[in-house]
């Protein structure tokens, strides 16, 4: 765990951020700059987790992985605590949404995950590659919040994979929020024939086909 720590600290700390606590295995940074020095440092991590695995296989043991939420807004930092014990933390509803949609990485499979608020931040966008994966509700809030994912830091099939399909992607997602779901049930399951085992993907599906039967029954 030492190691693994030790790899991602630098990373950090190298794009403006700094860890305010460990939570087990999950790493908690604070990025008081840009939103895109945040999402760089979330790209360059999966990057640093591939050397990482390396490391471990040699040694003979399994590769691990890791999903990034990042999100944008303000926040209280001080000290809390009592006489017997004081320590530094946050207070923050933007904190507690990065904590939800770090949980999502799981349900979507996707490695890094950051927010609208997030997303309409940054200041050169057209660095990183990205995707809208959909509005979703987020525990202990009453609107949804648009998901992005970012992909920059995907090994390079994964990668390439998902850059051949971006244009029918994005078709298909301006269709399906246009009402249109078979047109854009068609886009997607030609996605699909690209990336198969993708569950974003396999969600729209999903929505799709249960839409269209609402429709005609």
């Amino acid at each position: 765990m030492n190691n693994y720590l030790g790899h991602m600290e630098p990373i950090i700390k190298s794009q403006g951020g700094f860890i305010d606590k460990y939570i087990g295995d999950a790493i908690m940074a604070l990025f008081a700059g840009t939103a895109d020095s945040a999402v760089l440092a979330g790209i360059e991590m999966q990057k640093e987790l591939a050397n990482f695995n390396r490391e471990l296989m040699a040694e003979e043991k399994s590769p691990i992985e890791i999903g990034i939420g990042i999100n944008t807004g303000t926040l209280i930092l001080g000290t809390l605590g009592s006489r017997g014990r004081l320590e530094t933390s946050v207070i923050s509803d933007a904190v507690n949404v990065a904590e939800r949609i770090e949980e999502l990485t799981k349900e979507y499979e996707c490695r890094l995950l950051i927010s609208d608020s997030t997303y309409k931040l940054l200041i050169k966008p057209e660095r990183f590659e990205v995707r809208f994966i959909g509005r979703t509700a987020i525990r202990g809030k009453e609107q949804e919040i648009g998901l992005w994912e970012v992909y920059n830091g995907d090994p390079d099939e994964l990668r390439y994979a998902k850059l051949a399909i971006a244009k029918h992607y994005n078709e298909a997602i301006v269709l399906y929020n246009e009402g249109a779901y078979q047109k854009a049930l068609g886009l997607f399951q030609r996605c699909l024939l690209n990336l198969p085992h993708d569950k974003p993907i396999q969600k729209y599906i999903e929505s799709c086909q249960k839409l269209l039967s609402k429709e005609f029954s």
